[in-house]
C-alpha cells in the first residue's frame, strides 16, 4: 500500500519534540518563597537576631530553617524512585512535620543551653544597673542591693535599735508576728546584734489607746443599757482626739496620771535609744525569693504606739509648763523619723519615716503655740531639728522602685509567682499545668533587651531627678506618667504589636509587654512617693519660717509684716515654696477673735496672727484652704440649701490654730479623726 505512511521511528519522534530546558536553580520554589521565610524569621525571632545582637537564637534559627530545608529534600533524594505524586504527599507531609519537630527542638535545645549555657540576662549597667551582689541564681540581690545602699554601717553597740530591743525583747515589739517568727527572727537577729544570750528584758509598754481600750471594755460590762451605748472605736477616738490635739484639762490630767506611772520609763528609753549614733533595723530574710518582705515590717506598730505617746507627753508637758522636756518628747519622734527616712530601703518604709516626720513636725507647731518659749529655746529647736532634717532625695526613690520592678522581672524568668512558691496549700492542677507549659517559655526568653528597655526608661527618671527641685521637675515626672499610660495602652493596638514584633520577635515583646505593663502599675506609687517627698520638704521649709517668725516676734513684740523683714538676720535666706519654680509662700496677718474657750483667762487683746501657706501639689492658690479641712454642717440647715464649701490643697501654718468642735455625730467622727491645723 504505497498510499500508506510509515510510522516514524521513536528516534525520530525523540528529535522532533523540543528537548526539556535545563532546571535552574532560582526556579526552586523554596527561593520563591524566601520572603516568606524573612518575614517568619523577623516575626518570631525578631530582626536583633538577624543583626546578630542574639547569637544564641541566631544559631538556633539557622539549625531550624536550615533542617526544614535540608531534611525534605535528602528525602526526596533517597525515595526518589517512588511515584510522582507519592513523592510530593511525602514531601508535604515531610514539611509539616519538620515544622512541628522545628518548635520542640527550639523548646528542648534552647531551654537546656538557657538553662546551662547562658545566663536569665547579661550583668551589666545597661541591663540591671547594678552589678553586685549576685543571689544563688546569678541574678542580682535586689535585697541585698537595697541593703548595701541605704543600710547602716554602725557597730552593733552603737544602733539604737539593739538598745531597745534588748530592753523590752522580741515579744513586747514583735506583738505583730507569730511565736514562731519571733523565735526565727529573734534568733537571727540576736546574732546579727551581738546580744547577750543571758539577756532578760526588764521593759514594757502600753500604749494610750489600750490603756482606754481596757478601761472602756471594762465598762462594757457593767453597762445595763448596751444598745445605747456608742462603740468602743468611736468612744476612743472621742478620748484620745483631745490628748493630741491641745494642752489638758483637769480630767485628762487625772485619767492619765496612772499611764505616765506605768509608761514613762518605756518613753524615755525609747528617747535615749534613738539619741545613739545610729538606729537601724536590720533586714531579716523570711524568704529569700519573696518580694522585699522584711522583719522590719512587724515592729512598726510598737514605734507607732510610743510615738503616740510620746505627743501625750508633748501636750502634758505644756499643760504644766514643762516646755524642755515637751521639746525633748518632740524631737524623740524627729530623730526617729530623720534615721528611718536615712535607711528606708523600700517606699513603704518612705512613707512610713514621712509620717513620723509629720508628727514630729506637728508637736513642734503645738510647742510653738501652747509653750512660753524663750528666744535660747527657740534657737536650740531651731538648730537641733536641723541636724535631724534629713529628706531622701529623689533619685533614691527612684533607686527603689527601679529595684522593686528588677525583683518582679526576675520572679518572672525564674517563673516563682507567690501562687506556687509561697502558698502553705499544694497547687493545683491548673496551677500546675500552667507551670508546666509557660515555665519553659520564661526560661527560654530573652530577657536581656527586655530589662534594657525597661533601664533606659528609668534613666530617664534619674534624668528627671537631677533636674532642680520645682513645679518642672514635678511636671516632668507626670508626662513621664502619661507616656507609660499611653504605652500600656497602645500595646492593644494590633499594628503596634506587629511592628514590636517584627523588630524584636514574638517571644522578648510578648514579656517587653507585661515589663511596661508592671511598670505602669508601678508609676503610680512612685509618683505618690515623689508627692510625698515635696509636701514633706514643704513642711520642713515652713516649720523652719515658722520659728523664725516666733524670734522675730520675740524680739519685736509682733509678727512681721511680709517674710522679707526676716531676712538675715532671722533666715539666711528666705526658702521658696517646693511646688512652684522660685515663688515665695503666701504669708498675711490675720486677726485673732477677741474670745477663745481655750484661753478665757487671758485679759490681754489678742494680738494679730498669721496665715503661712503652700500652694500644693495642684500648684493653685486656694487661699489656704487645706485637704484635711473639716467643715461641720449646721444641724438645722437643709444639704441642698447648704453653699459649696471651699476646696484646695494648700499646705499651711496658722497661729493660733482654729479650734475644731468637741461633740460630734454620725460620719463626721472618721473626719474628725484627723489632726487638724
Amino acid at each position: 500500500m504505497s498510499g500508506e505512511s510509515k510510522p516514524t521511528s521513536d528516534v525520530t519522534a525523540n528529535t522532533d519534540q523540543p528537548l526539556p530546558k535545563p532546571k535552574r536553580w532560582w526556579r526552586n520554589p523554596w527561593w520563591f518563597l524566601s520572603p516568606f521565610w524573612l518575614c517568619f524569621v523577623s516575626f518570631w525571632f525578631g530582626f536583633e537576631t538577624l543583626l546578630l545582637r542574639n547569637i544564641p537564637m541566631l544559631i538556633l534559627m539557622i539549625a531550624i530553617i536550615g533542617g526544614m530545608w535540608f531534611i525534605p529534600q535528602l528525602a526526596t533524594w533517597r525515595l526518589g524512585k517512588l511515584e510522582k505524586d507519592k513523592r510530593q504527599h511525602l514531601k508535604a507531609f515531610g514539611h509539616v512535620g519538620l515544622i512541628m519537630c522545628g518548635w520542640l527542638l527550639y523548646f528542648c535545645v534552647i531551654s537546656l543551653f538557657m538553662r546551662y549555657c547562658v545566663p536569665y540576662v547579661v550583668i551589666s549597667p545597661e541591663t540591671t544597673h547594678v552589678t553586685r551582689p549576685l543571689n544563688d541564681e546569678g541574678f542580682i540581690d535586689v535585697i541585698a542591693a537595697l541593703e548595701e545602699r541605704f543600710a547602716a554601717k554602725c557597730k552593733p553597740e552603737d544602733n539604737g535599735f539593739r538598745f531597745l530591743l534588748e530592753r523590752f525583747g522580741m515579744v513586747e515589739m514583735y506583738r505583730d508576728s507569730s511565736p514562731e517568727q519571733q523565735k526565727f527572727f529573734g534568733g537571727i537577729l540576736n546574732e546579727m546584734l551581738a546580744i547577750p544570750g543571758h539577756n532578760v528584758p526588764d521593759a514594757v509598754y502600753q500604749s494610750p489607746y489600750q490603756f482606754f481600750e481596757e478601761r472602756f471594755k471594762a465598762d462594757e460590762n457593767t453597762d445595763d443599757d448596751a444598745e445605747q451605748a456608742v462603740s468602743l472605736s468611736d468612744r476612743l477616738n472621742e478620748k484620745m482626739n483631745p490628748l493630741f490635739e491641745r494642752p489638758w484639762d483637769g480630767a485628762a490630767m487625772l485619767e492619765m496620771a496612772e499611764w505616765f506611772a506605768a509608761n514613762n520609763k518605756a518613753l524615755d528609753l525609747f528617747g535615749e535609744a534613738v539619741r545613739f549614733p545610729d538606729y537601724y533595723a536590720p533586714i531579716v530574710r523570711e524568704n529569700k525569693r519573696t518580694l522585699l518582705r522584711e522583719l522590719s515590717d512587724f515592729d512598726l506598730r510598737f514605734a507607732r504606739e510610743l510615738v503616740y505617746g510620746l505627743q501625750c507627753r508633748v501636750m502634758h508637758s505644756l499643760t504644766i509648763g514643762d516646755t524642755d522636756l515637751a521639746i525633748h518628747d518632740a524631737m524623740t519622734i524627729a530623730r526617729l523619723a530623720d534615721a528611718r527616712m536615712r535607711h528606708a530601703t523600700s517606699d513603704f518604709h518612705f512613707a512610713t519615716a514621712v509620717g513620723f516626720r509629720e508628727k514630729a513636725e506637728l508637736a513642734f507647731i503645738d510647742i510653738i503655740r501652747h509653750g512660753d518659749l524663750s528666744s535660747e529655746q527657740l534657737i536650740r529647736l531651731r538648730d537641733e531639728r536641723q541636724l535631724h532634717d534629713f529628706l531622701m532625695p529623689v533619685s533614691d526613690l527612684v533607686f527603689q522602685t527601679r529595684m522593686r520592678l528588677m525583683q518582679i522581672q526576675f520572679e518572672m524568668m525564674a517563673f516563682l509567682p507567690d501562687f506556687l512558691t509561697l502558698q502553705s496549700s499544694p497547687p493545683s492542677t491548673y496551677e500546675t499545668t500552667m507551670y508546666f507549659w509557660v515555665a519553659p517559655l520564661l526560661k527560654t526568653t530573652v530577657w536581656t533587651p527586655v530589662l534594657k528597655d525597661l533601664q533606659k526608661k528609668f534613666d530617664a527618671w534619674d534624668e528627671i531627678a537631677t533636674q532642680p527641685p520645682g513645679k518642672r521637675q514635678i511636671e516632668a515626672f507626670s508626662s513621664q506618667y502619661q507616656r507609660h499610660e499611653m504605652a500600656s495602652n497602645l500595646h492593644g493596638n494590633m499594628m503596634t504589636l506587629v511592628q514590636q514584633y517584627m523588630w524584636k520577635g514574638q517571644a522578648v515583646t510578648a514579656f517587653q509587654i507585661i515589663s511596661d505593663f508592671n511598670l505602669s502599675l508601678e508609676y503610680p506609687l512612685f509618683l505618690s512617693a515623689v508627692t510625698a517627698h515635696y509636701k514633706t520638704a514643704t513642711r520642713s521649709r515652713l516649720l523652719n519660717i515658722a520659728i523664725a517668725l516666733e524670734l522675730y516676734k520675740h524680739d519685736h513684740r509682733h509678727y512681721p509684716a511680709s517674710l522679707d523683714e526676716l531676712a538675715e538676720k532671722y533666715l539666711a535666706t528666705i526658702p521658696d515654696d517646693p511646688f512652684t519654680d522660685g515663688e515665695p509662700f503666701h504669708y498675711r496677718l490675720e486677726p485673732q477673735p477677741t474670745t477663745d474657750s481655750h484661753d478665757a483667762t487671758d485679759s490681754h487683746e489678742p494680738q494679730p496672727g498669721y496665715l503661712l501657706y503652700s500652694v500644693g501639689s495642684n500648684s493653685r492658690d486656694d487661699d489656704g484652704v487645706s485637704g484635711d479641712d473639716w467643715h461641720p454642717q449646721p444641724a438645722d440647715e437643709e444639704p441642698a440649701e447648704a453653699e459649696p464649701l471651699p476646696t484646695g490643697d494648700d499646705i499651711r501654718i496658722r497661729m493660733p490654730r482654729e479650734r475644731l468642735p468637741q461633740k460630734i455625730t454620725g460620719q463626721d467622727r472618721e473626719v474628725y479623726f484627723f489632726r487638724q491645723e
